[in-house]
């Protein structure tokens, strides 16, 4: 934070990251953007809060690389909060969870078939997108924004959700924690480009059916194209 103007440090940390971090959930590459891009956006954010200290933020100067850190920051945020909401998992139910084959036998069901733990019921495939343990996470995004900045529907934050919470499951796959992969390593475009086309797909061919649809038969998609395609948020 030293980098930061003297004065501004409160207004940073209560609104620009908030706004930013909303900024970034919103988006279906949040981390594949150009830095052009990003700096647009920054700039617009700290002109409406922090008018009153001009900053010209570019490439590689000093505010643009102390968001940048945040921004990461903010993304290996997804990773802790999932691993906490596995825990806490595990804790709430000590006659189910309390072995390592209790646990596994989880595992295997959640990472299963259509992702039962992306569902609501994932025994039932009813009510695609609120599974607790992805909202137990997602709402760590809605924390943090504050849920006061409008850039809309939190495709990003809801994919960065479902790779979460699989990774934090995954290393939990034989029953015992294993180590977990970093989860800040970086998205590529690529990755983004299919996890999207395969949440759109069956909008894209014409389907109907919510429960059906949404919702890939492959056992290899990518858990991220669980939570991408415009879900009703829960109120």
């Amino acid at each position: 934070m030293n980098d930061l103007p003297i004065g501004t440090r409160e207004i940073f940390k209560s609104d620009f990251l908030p706004s930013y971090f909303d900024f970034l959930g919103s988006r279906t590459h949040p981390f594949d953007m150009s830095e052009n891009r990003l700096v647009v956006e920054q700039q617009f954010i700290w002109d409406t809060y922090l008018e009153s200290f001009p900053v010209n933020i570019t490439p590689r100067s000093p505010v643009y690389n102390l968001v940048q850190q945040r921004s990461y920051e903010w993304k290996a945020g997804f990773g802790k909060a999932a691993f906490a909401a596995v825990s806490e998992l595990w804790a709430l139910d000590e006659d189910r969870f309390g072995t390592a084959f209790g646990r596994a036998e989880y595992v295997k069901w959640a990472l299963g078939w259509r992702k039962p733990f992306s569902w609501e019921n994932g025994d039932d495939f009813v009510n695609p997108y609120h599974g607790p343990l992805l909202l137990a996470v997602l709402a760590k995004h809605f924390d943090e924004t504050n849920g006061k900045y409008g850039y809309g529907n939190p495709c990003g934050a809801l994919a960065l959700s479902a790779t979460a919470v699989g990774r934090a499951l995954s290393a939990w796959s034989s029953g015992n924690l294993e180590k977990a992969a970093d989860f800040g390593a970086k998205l590529s475009d690529g990755e983004w480009v299919s996890i999207i086309n395969n949440a759109l797909a069956p909008h894209l061919q014409g389907h109907t059916d919510t429960t059906d649809s949404l919702i890939p038969d492959n056992d290899d998609e990518d858990d991220r194209s669980l939570l991408v395609s415009g879900p009703q948020l829960p109120p």
